[in-house]
């Protein structure tokens, strides 16, 4: 969970970013930036509030307020979830990254590189030739 935090946060941070020359947000937009901060902050306090050793009732019932708010306002992100076409095609990549990996370590085996020759055993080759 500890994991999920770092990463939520971090990625949620970076998108939510806005530099000083961009402009500013319209109204629904800036209602949509509130909505998502406020399901990131519920996942977040969640995610801390499970790592409790022995809840109580009342940590119990804040941990299902939390969870009923992240569910509540979910749907902001909807938007930016894949399609079924987006995960075949992000499965075929990966398919062909896996390929074209065992193809080249097929041809390495075959191969057989020698190692690069150091400098010093070049000047030991040469002077044995000049004798």
């Amino acid at each position: 969970m500890r994991g999920v935090n770092h990463v939520i946060l971090a990625g949620f941070v970076a998108a939510m970013h806005q530099s000083t020359d961009t402009p500013r947000l319209l109204a629904a937009a800036q209602r949509d930036s509130k909505l998502a901060k406020r399901c990131v902050r519920a996942i977040t306090v969640l995610c801390l509030m499970t790592r409790y050793r022995s809840p109580t009732r009342e940590t119990n019932g804040y941990m299902n307020d939390y969870l009923v708010q992240f569910l509540q306002c979910l749907h902001i992100f909807g938007e930016f979830r894949g399609s079924k076409g987006d995960r075949q095609e992000a499965a075929r990549a990966i398919e062909g990254l896996r390929e074209g990996q065992a193809r080249q370590s097929t041809i390495d085996q075959y191969l057989k590189l020698k190692p690069p020759i150091k400098q010093n055993e070049v000047w030991k080759n040469n002077k044995r030739d000049s004798r």
